[in-house]
């Protein structure tokens, strides 16, 4: 009897906010639980807003945020609004995040008011994003789907907030081109261009987007240049830098930024563990294990929506392949590649499976990606992750920041 009455409590739909207050953590995780009510996203979006505050900065990529905040404030933080023009640079395509930080300077010094505003945009759009998929699993709740839309929610988590700027501008575009390729809501291509606005490096993203609407769901184009992206990637560099030449302006600074070869031997040489390399590789050779398959077995659901994320999902492979060596665009297109691979998967499985219960043998193998990526991910996080977070209040906002990694490092 106590134990459905508390069974009862904890999915109510209040729950969470009630408990938040007193501990954040555990209100957040009974908000993933009843993620499907409003509150929940509310509570959600509240922890993230937490973690940005009390995320520890000094010893991780954030740091160079916290360095570009504090010389901000000394050159423009006392300047007026009538002022903002004085942002602006010749090169500045990508002007959101200036604007962001100058707004958050006008009214605070302290770097951590701003981390918690990068965590309260970049929370909303991943929960705007995950939500635009996660009524259809609530239509018909399969297990095979659910491990496709867990896959969806590790390819760019809150924990990216170091890389704010790109990743945000990332999901502004998932959400618009989604709209775009699955519903054809062409009012959305303005989100998409939104994009560009908040990183420059969208705007690739954005002319593929264009161009699969003038082509369609042409997979006897799409499969052959998948193929050839294998067999000789890594060419598109010239042409990106061609073209940034042709547009002019910040294009053409922008772009040459990115081929510069200083640039690009610096990014070469850079160490990255083996765990992260493997991560990656897993994830994507899983995805292309399940598009073969999907080729054969799913080619006949006929959900215009889902054939049209199936092909789309092909043109952003391409172009990945072909772009995987210019330095931090090749990377940060597989995260967008794999954000569509996997929305695609998830309604695959969702129209494949209808009604069934069992898990398959093509999503159980997603298992062994899904808990690699999930560990390293947590293990990532655990350097920027501050022990009060995980307190009840008031810990989480005061005492000595200290990471959840250091624990465990001797």
């Amino acid at each position: 009897m106590l134990r459905s009455k508390f069974s009862a409590y904890i999915n109510s739909e209040w729950a969470s906010l009630l408990v938040f207050p007193f501990w954040p953590l555990i209100g957040f995780l009974i908000a993933i639980r009843n993620f499907s009510f409003k509150s929940s996203k509310y509570v959600i979006l509240a922890f993230f807003v937490l973690y940005g505050f009390t995320v520890i900065y000094l010893k991780s990529d954030l740091y160079t945020t916290y360095l570009g905040f504090k010389q901000f404030v000394s050159e423009f933080g006392t300047i007026s609004f009538k002022k903002l023009n004085d942002l602006y640079r010749e090169d500045d395509i990508d002007i959101l995040q200036k604007i962001i930080v100058f707004i958050v300077s006008l009214f605070t010094k302290d770097v951590r008011i701003l981390f918690s505003v990068y965590a309260l945009i970049f929370g909303f759009l991943y929960i705007k994003g995950i939500n635009l998929v996660y009524p259809f699993y609530k239509l018909n709740k399969n297990p095979n789907a659910w491990l496709m839309l867990f896959l969806l929610i590790l390819v760019i988590p809150i924990t990216a907030l170091g890389n704010f700027r790109f990743f945000s501008a990332v999901w502004i575009f998932f959400i618009g081109a989604f709209n775009v390729v699955y519903y054809k809501d062409y009012k959305y291509l303005a989100i998409v261009f939104l994009s560009v606005l908040m990183h420059f490096g969208l705007s690739a993203a954005s002319v593929l987007l264009l161009i699969y609407l003038a082509v369609g769901n042409r997979n006897n184009i799409y499969i052959p240049l998948v193929i050839v992206s294998f067999i000789i990637p890594s060419f598109a560099g010239d042409i990106i830098n061609h073209l940034g030449t042709y547009l002019g302006g910040g294009f053409e600074n922008r772009t040459s930024s990115y081929l510069n070869e200083d640039y690009v031997d610096q990014i070469r040489n850079v160490d990255f563990s083996w765990f992260l390399t493997f991560r990656n590789y897993l994830m994507d050779y899983y995805i292309y294990i399940m598009y073969i398959v999907s080729f054969y077995f799913w080619s006949k659901v006929e959900n215009k929506g889902v054939q049209n994320l199936f092909s789309f999902s092909l043109l952003l492979l391409a172009f990945t392949n072909f772009v995987i060596d210019v330095p931090s665009l090749g990377i940060r297109y597989r995260g967008i590649f794999q954000l569509f691979a996997f929305t695609f998967l998830f309604f695959a499985m969702l129209y494949k499976y209808i009604s069934v219960k069992k898990l398959n043998v093509l999503a159980a193998i997603s298992l062994i990606p899904l808990i690699f990526h999930f560990i390293i991910t947590l293990r990532v996080a655990s350097e920027n992750i501050n022990v009060c977070l995980l307190l009840p209040t008031p810990f989480p906002f005061m005492g000595d920041p200290i990471s959840v990694w250091s624990l465990f490092d001797y």
